[in-house]
């Protein structure tokens, strides 16, 4: 089963290939949304996947 991974502040689905910021708290938006938050990485939503394996157990990648 594949998760759908909705933005925090928009609440619209984060596709692989959009730009996001992960937050301190681990905290997924997109970088066009405003956050007060700290910002710990930026980069597509498959590069963080790839970068952070927490992820790796909820989303599985395309190819």
């Amino acid at each position: 089963m594949t998760e759908i991974l909705h933005c925090s502040i928009c609440r619209n689905p984060v596709d692989f290939y959009d730009k996001v910021h992960l937050d301190f708290l681990n905290t997924i938006t997109h970088q066009y949304c405003e956050t007060k938050m700290e910002i710990k990485d930026f980069g597509t939503f498959i590069e963080i996947i790839n970068k952070y394996p927490f992820f790796k157990k909820s989303f599985v990648t395309p190819n």
